[in-house]
C-alpha cells in the first residue's frame, strides 16, 4: 500500500486488500482507505468480504464476469448485505417505459 501511495496517485486500485491479514490489521487498512477517501482519493477495491464491500459508497457485484447488481446508497446498501438479490419486475401493459413498472419485489434468495 505504501509503495501505491508514494507518488500521490488519484486512483487506488485493490484487489483483497484485507484477504490475508488478521481482523485487527484488515481494520486498521479499511481505516486507512476511509481516511484516504476523506482526502479525496479514489479507491476501488475488488473483495468477496462483505464486511469490507458494505464500507463502500458504491457495490457492483459480478457474476461470471457480468455486472448484476450497481448499489449507490444508504437504503440500497442494506440489500447488498444479502449474498444473492432477486428482482421481480411486473408490467401494467401500456408499454410506456415510466409506467411500465408496476411493482418490484425484492427477495434475498430463498425468502418469500
Amino acid at each position: 500500500i505504501a509503495r501505491a501511495l508514494v507518488n500521490n496517485p488519484s486512483l487506488l486500485l485493490a484487489d483483497e486488500p484485507t484477504g490475508a491479514l488478521d481482523s485487527k490489521t484488515g481494520e486498521d487498512v479499511m481505516a486507512l482507505f476511509e481516511e484516504l477517501h476523506g482526502q479525496g482519493l479514489t479507491l476501488v477495491v475488488v473483495t468477496h468480504d462483505m464486511e469490507v464491500a458494505r464500507q463502500a459508497e458504491r457495490i457492483i457485484t459480478l457474476k461470471d464476469g457480468l455486472i448484476i447488481d450497481d448499489v449507490t446508497n444508504g437504503s440500497k446498501l442494506e440489500l447488498a448485505q444479502r449474498e444473492q438479490l432477486s428482482i421481480s419486475v411486473a408490467s401494467n401493459g401500456n408499454g410506456t417505459s415510466s409506467e411500465r413498472v408496476a411493482a418490484a419485489d425484492m427477495a434475498a434468495e430463498g425468502e418469500e
